[in-house]
């Protein structure tokens, strides 16, 4: 998104606020005299000046790459705004300019957070200047001055060709990935109630909890299994080669909150959904259809429920509910002999 349509973003945000005069999303500036034809309607509104104007600040947005996907880019930015009221003499201006300067915050506060789509999501309005008097090209005026940090994302394109890459690999076990795999092809069709987005992660031994979603609102809600261990023992001949082995892992949970929602029941719930599809008689097809794995058990370890994950911008859109369920999954795997 171009700053043009972030600026015109920022500036229809103002115009919803009852009185708010004439919006610039740009630095509005005239070589008109004052109480021209040209300079009234730049900044005249109901027989007052009472005009705003939106900038940005520094004049780049600062980018890095997320932690949580290498393909996802978060740049930022920070919008400047400045409004200005007629100032009357006997204090009645002065009452009327805060409270319109409070709705003004409230409504950068209170409203989407991606105004309209233009963005991800914005900080809450950081008041840098309130002037009961300053001097505008000869008329005096109330002053507000706010700054508010935005955020955008940026999503590389991704060839067939890159994702066709190996998924992972731990230790010396070929299983491992197979098996990863199988286990979220196998709990998919048993949480969709809470989510579709199921996948492997292509990093091994990640602590989650501590990397917030590139994206929580196109990402989440979200369960992610990262290959933590693994483990094969010294190889028997018996009929082929049989090999002992330990795989160990994590499903990570992640789910966007809504405000006003009973987030630890929720989290809770999936979780229970979760464990459950490993009690019983643990023998999915997603795994007897791995070639020389022969037998194997599988435990659901330990289930953590953590902190919240917040975004740095206080969204309450944004913030992750999180929790983390260690599996393990031992086996034998059988190699037939190479012919001579």
């Amino acid at each position: 998104m171009a700053w043009i349509d972030i600026a015109k973003a920022f500036a229809n945000r103002l115009k919803m606020v009852p009185n708010i005069g004439i919006v610039h999303d740009y630095i509005a500036e005239t070589d008109e005299a004052p109480n021209s034809t040209k300079w009234n309607a730049m900044y005249v509104s109901g027989g007052q000046v009472r005009f705003w104007t939106i900038s940005r600040t520094p004049t780049a947005i600062q980018w890095k790459l997320s932690e949580d996907d290498d393909k996802v880019y978060v740049g930022r930015g920070i919008a400047e705004i400045h409004g200005h009221v007629s100032y009357m003499p006997g204090g009645r201006s002065e009452h009327q300019a805060a409270e319109l300067f409070d709705k003004v915050v409230e409504a950068f506060r209170d409203a989407d957070r991606t105004l309209g789509g233009a963005i991800n999501t914005h900080s809450l309005p950081e008041v840098l200047d309130v002037d009961p008097v300053v001097n505008f090209e000869g008329v005096t005026c109330h002053q507000l001055v706010i700054r508010i940090a935005y955020e955008v994302i940026k999503v590389v394109t991704v060839t067939e060709e890159d994702l066709a890459e190996p998924v992972i690999t731990v230790g010396q076990s070929f299983q491992a990935s197979k098996i990863a795999q199988g286990l979220v092809d196998f709990i998919t069709p048993r949480i969709t109630a809470v989510t579709t987005k199921v996948r492997v992660s292509r990093h091994t031994r990640r602590d989650l909890s501590e990397i917030y979603p590139a994206n929580p609102r196109t990402d989440c809600d979200r369960v992610t299994f990262v290959l933590e261990n693994d483990e094969t023992g010294p190889s028997v001949a018996q009929a082929g080669y049989t090999s002992e082995f330990t795989v160990q892992g994590s499903f990570w949970i992640q789910l966007r909150q809504t405000p006003g929602q009973d987030h630890h029941k929720r989290l809770s719930n999936v979780v229970d959904v979760i464990n459950a599809c490993f009690l019983g008689h643990f023998q999915p097809g997603n795994l007897t259809g791995i070639e020389g794995l022969t037998i194997y058990t599988s435990v659901p370890t330990v289930s953590n429920l953590y902190p919240d994950q917040q975004h740095d911008f206080e969204d309450p859109a944004m913030r992750i509910s999180i929790a983390r369920i260690q599996i393990q999954i031992k086996g034998r795997t059988r190699t037939l002999p190479t012919p001579p």
